[in-house]
């Protein structure tokens, strides 16, 4: 997410969250390396992440699902439990 590690540890304690590692990219250097970075500086947020999701395996990405700016429709987990499920 990005965020800095001290929201991350947060948002993790608040969802009690034990088997969910946080990674914080408050740089957005992961985030302009996957080139996901979207300027919401109209709206007072500077360079943030757009919303997607990713299933990686043995470190290749095998599918992504991102969001058009200001929606939250395809990044959800339904979509990706969905894709899981479709592709065992």
């Amino acid at each position: 997410s990005a965020n800095d590690p001290f929201v991350m540890k947060a948002w993790a304690k608040n969802l009690d969250l034990k088997k969910v590692k946080m990674l914080p990219d408050a740089n957005l250097e992961f985030t302009k390396a996957m080139e996901m970075v979207t300027d919401r500086s109209a709206a007072g947020m500077g360079q943030r992440s757009k919303r997607y999701s990713i299933y990686v395996k043995n470190k290749i990405i095998e599918k992504m699902f991102v969001d058009a700016d200001g929606k939250f429709d395809v990044s959800d987990s339904n979509t990706m439990i969905s894709f899981l499920k479709s592709h065992k």
